[in-house]
């Protein structure tokens, strides 16, 4: 099979090239005819006349089927940036649709978190001392990221959307490891706390002093739906502020619930993923 280069096709000056030649090979030729009547010497017009004649032909030949892969050339990219038009509207159809269901799925998330605390009389408290934080997984990093969180105290309410953290470290990691997780020890001095910290979960003492909140009670919960997908954990710098049986008969249904709606957002996310690659 025959390939040609399609910046040939596509180059302006292809046609007035060939036609040029074709008109000097008509110029070459009638002064060869002139040259055999005014000339002495016999010239041997036959094979001259038949050099001209494949020549033109050859350039002919040669200009009609570059005209004919043109043509085409055309129609072939054109049906192909078709195709491709059709596939970037559909996927962008998608991703607009991803982005809607995403929204939705993390407003729900948010207000599941400001449900609960409501429900475990967080506006009662005028010190605003509590907070409940949703970790999710991520599989890449083996680590965890803040999801969503509320406090009624802006300070405790932030998010810093950078920060890991660690699965072996902290009350996080003691509810990733064995899947329920309450410490209410933490009353303690600042000497005390700090070592029981590094003792218990791991946490140096620059760590502890990174913390935006000194809780003195944990209760964390491992969420799922089919696999591990983050922990559900509530803090407050009350260390009797809360009953073990009492806050995790409360937080094992919204858990549950938090486990379908992260397990469809994580899916909206490859998607996304996905899409963003087809269109790279």
């Amino acid at each position: 099979m025959i390939k040609f280069d399609t910046k040939i096709i596509e180059s302006r000056w292809v046609s007035p090239t060939l036609d040029l030649l074709l008109y000097c090979s008509t110029i070459y030729a009638s002064i060869i005819i002139e040259n055999y009547y005014t000339s002495e010497e016999k010239v041997n017009f036959g094979e001259i006349n038949a050099i001209i004649v494949f020549l033109c032909i050859g350039l002919a030949v040669f200009k009609f089927v570059l005209r004919v892969c043109e043509v085409k050339y055309k129609e072939s990219r054109g049906l192909i940036e078709g195709r491709l038009k059709t596939i970037n509207d559909k996927y962008s159809k998608v991703n607009s649709l991803a982005v809607r269901q995403g929204r939705n799925i993390q407003n729900s998330i948010d207000s599941l978190l400001e449900n609960l605390g409501k429900e475990l009389s967080f506006e009662e408290q005028d010190l605003k001392i509590d907070r409940i934080t949703l970790f999710a997984y991520q599989k890449s990093t083996n680590s965890f990221f803040v999801l969503s969180r509320w406090s009624l105290n802006t300070r405790y309410a932030q998010i810093n959307s950078l920060k890991q953290y660690p699965v072996d470290k902290g009350c996080i990691g003691k509810a990733w490891e064995h899947g329920w997780w309450f410490d209410n020890s933490l009353n303690l001095d600042t000497n005390d706390y700090n070592q029981y910290q590094l003792n218990t979960y791991g946490l140096s003492l620059e760590e502890v002093a990174a913390m935006s909140m000194r809780s003195n009670m944990y209760a964390t919960l491992r969420i799922r739906n089919k696999v591990f997908l983050g922990i559900l954990a509530i803090e407050s710098i009350n260390h009797d502020r809360f009953e073990e049986p009492r806050i995790k008969e409360q937080m094992t249904p919204i858990a549950n619930l938090l486990g379908y709606l992260v397990y469809h957002l994580n899916g909206i996310s490859t998607l996304a993923k996905n899409e963003a690659s087809i269109e790279g």
